[in-house]
């Protein structure tokens, strides 16, 4: 039925024996995409392993959902291949010469001036970048470098020293405008403020490509058109390169008319995007030729406008049919087909006529992995924020974050754990910059903790009840004389939800609660867990269990704060690490058997 989209099919006979293992796998895993994710790399290790010579592709409807796999596959050292993986707008090193550039084409910009500032390669905290903004938009760089100075601006001491760097160099650009061709200029002063020193490696394409597009630009004579390169920077995307990767990531559509030895096909339950209502529709088939139709102004039914919405979502349906033809007949051995489907409502999910519901349907043999599975951790640590400050040590580079995600603390486990425990981290973190200490939660801090469940629940999750029990918790630390201690703000250089990127692991570890004690001179690293032993446990079992689980995540923490305290508080004394269980206000110090 051309009309519809439906092409003719016809037998596919097998010309190759079955083999032993099932060749074309489905896999439904529950609400949480790391477990998708950390499934599929798994398997593709295996197969790296097995073979010195097999292919992989790795294939999804979108880019979005190639990234998660993409990421870990980088983090773990292993080369991949991929075309236009990764909008420009979501490379940091892209985003920062762009907030330079903008400066550089218009020093009236104070927005992309504060961004430049706020970037890994000049790292102000916002609390210093709150103070120096007034002084930016009253005065010129010279200025404000002389009342930096002079301390008439009250920025930290570290904070002082980044700023008069960042504006020196760019003094130093302005000195050279139009002395310099453009894409000199730009990489000069880029490469002044720090950016090729903290540039990680795989961004270095991105970097080049950059250049690249302003080299164009200089060539075709538009100069430093900062609204030409933003257009860029959202139309166009990252490649990665490798000439001896055996992984591909591409789209299914860039993937007709190419094999691979194991294909993936990741991300397969998510629905695209609501077909929405244009204002006109029009369709052309053989025998009704041309039709066209505005959208109604009422609510009219069984309209010409109506029909060909119905005509046009069965086409959708039908080329979503061959586009997942052609993804799963790239494999030559075997295909695995992933996807992360909800468990709010039931598990395995009921039908609801969907192509994902649809295509489980018809298949023989389809696993669904159950919420309470066991999945070993793939990968200790995965962070997701951008790295805003950078602190130079005599081996390496350390970055630090003043924000990350809340999700990227907390251990992996069922939704709701997870939905509580985010909730949870938020609140202490607000609770941590209140000084004096409230006896009781306050209503903003209980707005926020449900503000946090909203965003974390679906439409028909009632949260009053975890609300209630979040308030509990909050109250039973504020209750605990240690719990105010470690929310306490009189500490020094106190940090919650700290990120700390350690450029020697590539690792990026964020810490809930971290501070120098006053009267002690000890680092304190703490980890919030929202966990509790089970009912007629023992309680010295279940913390014992807990410390075994976690020392050796928190030694990596206690490792990057002594890197990061011998540039910046060399007095501390010792660094200890602990856990707190919000649920039972106990706080337990692990021991440190040091070599």
């Amino acid at each position: 039925d051309r009309r519809l989209g439906v092409v003719p099919m016809t037998i596919a006979e097998a010309t190759r024996s079955e083999g032993l293992e099932q060749a074309v796998e489905i896999h439904n895993f529950p609400d949480d995409q790391v477990r998708e994710t950390n499934f599929v790399f798994s398997r593709i290790c295996k197969l790296l392993s097995q073979s010195n010579d097999s292919t992989i592709g790795v294939l999804a409807r979108t880019r979005s959902s190639l990234e998660p796999i993409s990421r870990m596959l980088r983090d773990s050292g292993i080369d991949i291949v991929g075309s236009d993986l990764t909008s420009f707008s979501r490379r940091a090193a892209v985003m920062d010469l762009v907030s330079l550039t903008r400066y550089l084409a218009n020093p009236a910009d104070t927005v992309a001036l504060i961004a430049l500032l706020r970037s890994p390669m000049v790292g102000l905290t916002l609390k210093d970048l709150g103070l120096l903004t007034p002084i930016l938009t009253r005065y010129s760089l010279t200025a404000s470098v002389e009342k930096i100075a002079d301390e008439s601006v009250e920025l930290s001491t570290d904070g002082q020293k980044r700023s008069v760097f960042a504006l020196k160099a760019l003094l130093w650009a302005e000195d050279k405008r139009d002395r310099l061709n453009l894409v000199n200029w730009v990489e000069e002063t880029w490469k002044r403020l720090g950016g090729d020193l903290i540039l990680p490696t795989e961004e270095e394409p991105d970097t080049r490509a950059f250049f690249q597009q302003l080299r164009d630009q200089e060539t075709e004579g538009a100069g430093l058109d900062a609204d030409r390169l933003v257009t860029w920077l959202e139309t166009k995307h990252a490649t990665i390169e490798s000439t001896t990767a055996r992984v591909e990531l591409m789209t299914l559509h860039r993937s007709k008319g190419l094999e691979f030895d194991h294909v993936f096909i990741v991300g397969a339950g998510k629905a695209g995007r609501s077909s929405q209502k244009p204002l006109l529709r029009w369709n052309r088939d053989e025998q009704n030729g041309l039709l066209i139709a505005a959208r109604p102004a009422s609510d009219a039914e069984d309209t010409l406008y109506d029909y060909l919405g119905f005509v046009n979502k069965r086409k959708e349906a039908q080329e979503l049919i061959r586009l997942y033809y052609v993804g799963i007949t790239r494999a030559r051995e075997s295909c695995s087909v992933t996807a992360t489907l909800s468990s709010e409502s039931q598990w395995p999910p009921r039908n609801t006529g969907t192509f994902w519901s649809n295509f489980c349907t018809a298949a023989h043999e389809v696993q669904f992995h159950p919420p309470g599975e066991s999945q070993s951790k793939v990968v200790a640590e995965q962070g997701f924020s951008q790295l805003l400050r950078v602190v130079d040590t005599p081996d390496r580079v350390l970055s630090e974050t003043i924000e990350a995600s809340p999700a990227s603390a907390l251990r992996s486990g069922n939704l709701q754990s997870r939905r509580y425990g985010t909730a949870l981290h938020r609140g202490l973190e607000l609770l941590a910059l209140k000084d004096p200490l409230p006896s009781k939660c306050p209503d903003a801090i209980s707005r926020a903790m449900r503000f946090q469940l909203t965003e974390l629940s679906s439409p028909s999750v009632a949260i009053a009840e975890e609300l209630d029990s979040l308030i509990i918790d909050v109250n039973r630390v504020l209750g605990d004389e240690v719990g105010r201690w470690v929310l306490s703000a009189h500490h020094h250089d106190a940090q919650s939800e700290l990120s700390l990127f350690v450029a020697e692991t590539q690792k990026q570890l964020v810490i809930d609660r971290t501070f120098i004690d006053a009267q002690t001179g000890i680092r304190w690293i703490i980890d919030y867990k929202t966990s509790r032993p089970a009912d007629g446990a023992s309680l010295t079992d279940f913390l014992s269990e807990e410390a075994a689980r976690y020392r050796d995540q928190l030694m990596r923490y206690r490792s990057a704060m002594q890197l990061y305290d011998q540039s910046h508080h060399p007095d501390v004394v010792d660094a200890r690490v602990a856990l707190y269980f919000s649920a039972l206000a106990e706080l337990y110090e692990l021991p440190i058997h040091e070599a």
